[in-house]
């Protein structure tokens, strides 16, 4: 219950990403949210972490999002990673408007060694804690540490195979773009 009364909270400001199979049953979901500053995060109440903008390499400060709540169904095998790959594009899409962009999240261990395998560089903040059945990694990862996991990726969102490092800018306009239509 303690979960559900913290997404209300976030809902209003939050951006929330499903997947759904054909026969309309949710196979995955994530959700982002640009901190505000003011509201706690998931990763301040879960692990004591209360300066955010401390923590954050000084170059990348200026806009601090939140990603939480990402789920894959377990039965999905294969086409799971894939599907992670899709919600984690969508998620991070907007953090990579701003040159100074960095994305704060809590995931348990396994993921977290995902993450780093797909092309993210993740920053652990400390070893984690016991958190809803596993082990829970504070990170975090700038938009530098974010582009090799864009420029492997960006074919799932738009169906380019061009030289995305050269034309990040104008794909995350079309992206974003695409997005609000």
């Amino acid at each position: 219950m303690a979960v559900y009364r913290e997404e209300i909270q976030y809902f209003s400001k939050s951006n929330i990403f499903v997947a759904k199979n054909r026969q309309n049953e949710i196979i995955g979901t994530i959700r982002i949210m640009e901190w505000n500053r003011n509201d706690e995060l998931p990763i301040t109440k879960i692990f004591g972490i209360k300066e955010l903008d401390d923590i954050s390499p000084a170059n990348s400060n200026a806009h601090i999002w939140h990603v939480g709540r990402f789920a894959v169904r377990s039965d999905l095998g294969n086409h799971g990673i894939q599907l992670f790959r899709i919600l984690m594009m969508y998620a991070i899409m907007p953090i990579m408007q701003y040159e100074k962009g960095i994305m704060f999240a809590e995931c348990d261990s396994k993921l977290f060694r995902i993450v780093n395998q797909l092309g993210f560089r993740a920053i652990a903040l400390n070893e984690g804690i016991p958190y809803l059945g596993s082990d829970t990694i504070p990170m975090y990862s700038t938009r530098d540490g974010m582009l090799e996991f864009v420029e492997r990726n960006m074919n799932l969102l738009l169906d380019k195979k061009e030289n995305v490092k050269d034309n990040l800018p104008h794909l995350i306009s079309t992206f974003m773009n695409r997005l609000r239509a």
